[in-house]
């Protein structure tokens, strides 16, 4: 299964953008692409805090779109090149876990939150883990974070997001 993470990143979350690159390359599962949006951030700004060979799609925000016209093209676009959209901020750090489980949750689910645990802003754990396979992993039950907290079937992505531009690709070095 070909997971597609979908995120957007803006200069206030390049603090923790080398963070977000590092819990990415820790994944037990590395079988995922990168879409991202740029909202007022270069593309050198990400490839600075990516690394080799992760495939990485960006789309550059431009005067007058919305962050909801933004996150939509970027979702459909990666919704047609994947199975499961994973949607995240940027200044997130993932749990090493979280692809691999979203991965076994949409074997039953179409729609469903994602592990988590909680950190403060020095990335210091704070008691407390969000664990949808400790628990009932339905969206309904669990998710109190909003849309990055899910992942998502493709194929109802592809159904509901009809934005028509296409975004640019490029892989990390």
């Amino acid at each position: 299964m070909k997971i597609g993470i979908v995120t957007v990143t803006y200069p206030a979350a390049l603090r923790y953008l080398s963070d977000f690159f590092k819990s990415l390359k820790k994944q037990d599962d590395q079988s995922f692409s990168l879409w991202i949006g740029l909202d007022n951030v270069s593309q050198k700004d990400v490839l600075d805090c990516s690394y080799e060979n992760l495939e990485i799609h960006q789309l550059q925000i431009t005067g007058g779109m919305s962050p909801t016209s933004i996150r939509s093209m970027i979702t459909r676009d990666a919704a047609s090149h994947s199975d499961a959209i994973v949607f995240v901020d940027s200044d997130d750090i993932l749990m090493n876990t979280r692809l691999s489980s979203a991965k076994i949750h949409m074997k039953k689910y179409d729609v469903t939150a994602t592990a988590m645990e909680y950190v403060d802003r020095d990335t210091v754990s704070i008691p407390g883990k969000f664990a949808p396979e400790n628990a009932d992993p339905s969206l309904v039950h669990n998710n109190c974070y909003g849309l990055t907290n899910t992942t998502w079937n493709a194929k109802i992505l592809k159904k509901y997001c009809r934005h028509r531009k296409t975004v640019f690709s490029w892989t990390g070095t």
